[in-house]
């Protein structure tokens, strides 16, 4: 074996060495920052709402204020009983 041979030998091993810990590193994040991801995105549709716009401006609460007028709607129809009852149900 020539001289040479075993030192180019060792640079080769470790350079394929330096590379596969680099990969690993750079896989483990991009791992953990898929999972940082899922976790972020299944926290905003748990609460079923839906958001239109990210920065709060118009749009954000629409469903949430066409509920709140439904619901003066039917206050208004309903009578001192029913009301009553709702709110007791509703837990006001």
């Amino acid at each position: 074996m020539p001289p040479g041979h075993a030192n180019a030998m060792s640079d080769h091993s470790a350079g394929r060495g330096v590379l596969i810990g680099m990969l690993s590193a750079f896989g483990s994040a991009a791992a953990v920052a898929f999972i940082l991801l899922v976790i972020y995105l299944l926290q905003f549709t748990r609460s079923g709402r839906i958001f239109l716009d990210r920065l709060g401006r118009p749009g954000e609460y629409d469903d949430e204020q066409a509920f709140m007028r439904e619901e003066e709607e039917a206050l208004e129809q309903m009578d001192d009983i029913q009301r009553i009852e709702y709110q007791r149900a509703k837990g006001c």
